[in-house]
């Protein structure tokens, strides 16, 4: 298997910060009439179509790289490399707090925008028509720093965000001084939190303390969690975060780690699968039980 160099993307690291994530744009579908059309936007050339059918291209030719001072759009279509200037930060650095930018997530429901955690706060960015201002913010979103965020894909305004506290924090963005929703989540720092991108009740977080959880916040997601509890697998074994709301729940704990976890996903292809990597190299998979999928499914 042979990997091909098609773009180098170049840009000054002492000016823009070392690159923490890298985003496609979100993929639309467009619509041709005309073939010549599609071929002069995509750079296509060996295409066949038949008389009088209708083209379309699923596709993106831009990215976003996230520095710890800057945030850049490249244009990929274009011959020479070029970026635009999304955002730039003078990188601070003070006893207790780093003010630079960290995680970030695209808003599934405004595709151009883009919100990222800039020290202790969340900041919204339009990439398309980038001012170099937040078009949204939350100023106070950790007591330390912003890790990561992550959209709701289904409620839109809402994002869930896991910083060095400790806590996972689940926003309005609308309404920015409190949050909707908060829980302990890790003894140490946060570093991953993600939706499940089809059923928002689910969230899998990760963080320096070694440790992938998987949660249920029925409450606050886009679908009411029914009263069910499967047959064939006994009692629930979950752990509701207080007495008076068993809708949100830890669900379980994977502890396989030895060391500081740094990436956490949900599978593309299986929604129910979820997977964790750490700094010990060890690559874990974990899935969610039975009885959760039940309540959802049912």
């Amino acid at each position: 298997c042979s990997v091909e160099v098609v773009k180098t993307l170049d840009f000054d690291e002492s000016k823009h910060g070392r690159v923490s994530e890298i985003h496609w744009a979100p993929t639309e579908e467009v619509l041709y009439d005309d073939p010549g059309d599609l071929l002069e936007d995509t750079n296509q050339e060996d295409l066949d179509f038949d008389e009088g059918e209708r083209f379309s291209y699923r596709g993106s030719q831009v990215i976003v790289s996230v520095h710890s001072k800057s945030i850049l759009c490249w244009d990929l279509s274009v011959p020479e490399t070029s970026f635009t200037i999304v955002a730039a930060k003078t990188d601070v650095q003070t006893e207790n707090r780093s003010f630079v930018f960290s995680g970030s997530s695209w808003d599934p429901h405004h595709p151009s925008e883009l919100a990222v955690g800039y020290g202790t706060s969340i900041e919204v960015y339009n990439v398309e028509e980038p001012t170099g201002e937040p078009i949204r913010s939350i100023p106070v979103a950790d007591s330390s720093m912003v890790r990561q965020v992550d959209y709701n894909p289904n409620k839109p305004y809402f994002i869930l965000s896991g910083g060095d506290d400790g806590t996972i924090k689940f926003w309005d963005l609308r309404k920015p001084s409190l949050p909707v929703q908060i829980i302990a989540g890790h003894s140490l720092w946060v570093t991953q939190v993600k939706y499940n991108k089809s059923h928002d009740q689910l969230i899998i977080s990760s963080g320096t303390d070694g440790v992938v959880s998987l949660w249920r916040m029925s409450s606050i997601s886009s679908a009411p969690l029914l009263d069910f509890l499967a047959e064939d697998e006994g009692s629930n074994d979950a752990i509701p975060l207080n007495e008076s709301d068993s809708d949100d729940a830890l669900i379980k704990k994977n502890e396989e780690h030895t060391d500081s976890i740094y990436g956490a996903v949900w599978s593309r292809n299986d929604a129910w699968v979820f997977a964790s990597v750490s700094y010990d190299g060890r690559l874990c998979i974990g899935h969610v039980p039975s009885a959760e999928k039940y309540k959802i499914l049912l």
